[in-house]
């Protein structure tokens, strides 16, 4: 009789490699099952910690009304989830903040404002925009949510922006056009700063001695975040060179905003709801490089709407540069007088715009000459509290009266 003999080291060696196999299978799953959130000490797979299953249908809800649109994705969630956090301050904004940037991604940004938190996704035809605004009630604060499903939105800019539309019609009407002046809220170092003052300030100059005309921008002044842009420095060239100024903001930066402006229009609650009024009031557009994406979606609203616009990058390696959009393309110029006389070219001479101004219209008003008592610059030594003056101004002198002169000699 044969006696059947158990080898223990070979069954051994295959349990062992069936346990190894279905360990690496667990660890593959659980790995397979984290995201980008696990970068910033939040496992997915935990519930949001506070956005609500409510939240996210009601997003949904205005996001889907176009059809093209799709729902919230697993990083957007993500980042109105630490949106809402911040803003019910149970995250401070240096614990929120390195959170969001990890999640960004090309098609994928974030605006943070301290009363308001958005994402802003960008489609192959267009741009969704949701997130949360904060309002304190003594110590309660309650949140709205916020979402635009398309960034393309007709308004009635008689109705929307009343101050800016009446003195536009005024302008048109005495053949001044206006220009939005277009770019980065926040520039960075004190070196790029004046570098920016100079190229903005050569742009508007020539601009205003060629052709007198009002300057537009989005009112942002920067000086709550210790920071400095282009929004500031359209404000303040404007103030040195003589110029109507115009402001179109939402709700969240009022309270940063410039205060000394001849009209000024309130429209929606976050950046971005006043496009559609920016875009539509003004003649033409002046953009400086490197933009961000809040910058890009005004460049796309203009070009939708069909108004001229030109960039200006002087780092560019070519003296002409063509930047395409998703609505058409512009030229992108290295010199800011070359980009300011091919928009001279585009827009509409003094003679269209009287001929198409409204009947009965409102007087040219005084302009508005004032400027802040005391303001922020980026170097301390700039500004003196007795004689206040712009920043623009120390950078670049004003050259006007100068040219004037030397022509009539």
């Amino acid at each position: 009789m044969k006696i059947k003999t158990f080898n223990y080291s070979k069954s051994y060696q295959l349990y062992f490699l069936k346990f190894v196999i279905l360990s690496f299978f667990i660890t593959s799953c659980a790995s397979n099952t984290s995201s980008n959130y696990n970068k910033t000490g939040v496992d997915e797979l935990q519930t949001y910690q506070y956005l609500s299953q409510q939240d996210i249908q009601e997003f949904n809800a205005i996001i889907l009304t176009q059809k093209r649109n799709i729902p919230l994705s697993h990083i957007e969630k993500q980042i109105l989830d630490i949106a809402k956090g911040y803003l019910q301050k149970s995250l401070l904004k240096n614990e929120a903040l390195p959170k969001l940037i990890a999640l960004e991604s090309p098609t994928l940004k974030f605006a943070l404002d301290p009363d308001q938190v958005q994402l802003l996704r960008e489609t192959d035809t267009d741009y969704v925009r949701v997130g949360f605004q904060s309002f304190d009630n003594n110590g309660n604060i309650s949140l709205s949510i916020l979402a635009q499903a398309s960034i393309f939105v007709e308004y009635d800019l008689a109705k929307v922006a009343p101050k800016s539309t009446l003195l536009v019609d005024s302008l048109h009407n005495n053949g001044i056009p206006v220009i939005a002046i277009l770019g980065k809220a926040r520039i960075g170092t004190p070196e790029r700063v004046v570098q920016a003052i100079k190229t903005g300030t050569r742009a508007m100059d020539h601009l205003f001695q060629n052709r007198e005309v009002a300057f537009l921008t989005g009112g942002y002044k920067g000086a709550l975040d210790d920071v400095y842009g282009y929004t500031r420095i359209g404000y303040d060239r404007a103030k040195d060179l003589g110029a109507y100024t115009l402001v179109v903001m939402p709700e969240a930066g009022d309270e940063d905003s410039h205060k000394y402006v001849d009209a000024k229009d309130i429209v929606g609650k976050m950046w971005g709801d006043d496009t559609p009024a920016l875009a539509g009031i003004t003649d033409g557009a002046v953009v400086f490089a490197g933009y961000g994406s809040w910058t890009k979606v005004e460049v796309e609203t203009l070009l939708y709407l069909k108004k001229p616009v030109v960039i200006i990058n002087p780092a560019q390696k070519d003296s002409i540069a063509i930047v395409n959009f998703k609505f058409g393309s512009v030229k992108s110029f290295r010199q800011p007088e070359d980009a300011v006389q091919a928009l001279l070219k585009s827009i509409p001479n003094a003679e269209s715009l009287i001929k198409n101004a409204p009947n009965n219209i409102n007087q040219l008003p005084i302009r508005n000459n004032q400027i802040s008592a005391k303001e922020y610059y980026p170097f301390p030594g700039w500004f003196d509290i007795i004689s206040p003056k712009t920043a623009t101004s120390r950078v670049s002198p004003i050259v006007l009266e100068k040219e004037t002169e030397s022509i009539e000699k």
